[in-house]
């Protein structure tokens, strides 16, 4: 690998030291370096699915890009696609409105927010 290409093998050394994992031959990987790159392959993928789809990430956020993939989620679901989402609920606190994940339970969607926002109260007693 350091002979084909000097950066995917630092990248593929990186990963494997921090994380423990490594990476594997004979996979293909796609490195979208963007959002908007991402978001199109993703609805497409998204359509190909026909057992599961797990999605897990750290922000949602309610607008165009996330309500046209929950659209294409409701469509798999009405398919008898299992869908799953998983979030943080601490990092999407200020994005999404209390209870989102119930919200989408209603919608045939297994959601749980990991890291969810819970009220704190300081005992300031003596």
């Amino acid at each position: 690998l350091q002979i084909l290409d000097k950066q995917v093998s630092s990248l593929t050394k990186y990963v494997y030291e921090k994380t423990g994992c490594p990476v594997y031959k004979n996979t293909d990987v796609t490195y979208l370096e963007s959002g908007e790159k991402k978001y199109g392959i993703l609805l497409d993928e998204l359509k190909k699915a026909k057992n599961f789809i797990f999605l897990e990430y750290f922000i949602i956020e309610q607008g165009e890009v996330w309500d046209s993939v929950l659209e294409v989620l409701c469509e798999k679901i009405r398919e008898g696609v299992e869908v799953r989402v998983m979030y943080d609920g601490l990092c999407s606190l200020s994005k999404l409105p209390i209870g989102y994940f119930k919200k989408l339970r209603e919608l045939g969607i297994k959601s749980k927010p990991f890291a969810p926002a819970r009220p704190f109260f300081y005992n300031t007693a003596e």
